[in-house]
């Protein structure tokens, strides 16, 4: 089967919140934590803006995988969190293969004097959030669910959870350099 496009728009932030306390000596420890740090990192560098390198946070990883275990392909977001969701019919889900599908969403993004838009009818948080400047860590859960809620099934989730949350209304994702 093909893989299914990811039909949830990331969640976006309402309002600044104080980041979950995490410790700055969490590292990725599974090959799967690896690959989604640095596919993280390879596409923050891509952007070519500046963006500093993403922090592996167990604790986000925590959270991704409480929601990715319940099989739920909608946002359910801890408080100071941004969250970015990735579904496919295949029994497995690459980090990598998410990432690039969020940063597709690039092409519908304009920036602008007043901060960027995205066009109407395309979607564009989960690239705002995997670029957003001021983002300092990421962790990543996936799960393989014989009945998935809002979504297919058999399918995979992939759930990526961020600290600080990003994609405030009428900000942009970066301050120009």
């Amino acid at each position: 089967m093909a893989p299914i496009a990811p039909v949830a728009p990331a969640a976006p932030a309402v309002a600044p919140a104080t980041p979950p306390a995490t410790s700055s000596t969490d590292l990725p420890k599974t090959a799967f934590q690896q690959e989604a740090l640095d596919a993280h990192n390879k596409a923050r560098a891509e952007e070519g803006k500046g963006l500093s390198s993403l922090k592996w946070s167990a604790k986000l990883q925590t959270d991704a995988q409480a929601w990715a275990d319940q099989c739920a392909f909608s946002h359910q977001v801890p408080a100071g969190e941004g969250q970015n969701l990735f579904a496919t019919s295949k029994p497995t889900a690459t980090a990598s293969e998410a990432v690039h599908d969020w940063m597709t969403e690039k092409a519908g993004y304009t920036y602008g004097a007043a901060g960027g838009t995205c066009v109407p009818g395309k979607m564009c948080g989960h690239y705002t959030q995997v670029i957003w400047q001021d983002t300092t860590e990421v962790g990543c859960a996936v799960k393989t669910c014989e009945t998935m809620k809002d979504g297919i099934s058999p399918g995979t989730i992939l759930v990526c959870n961020y600290s600080p949350a990003g994609n405030f209304i009428g900000r942009p994702p970066y301050r120009a350099q």
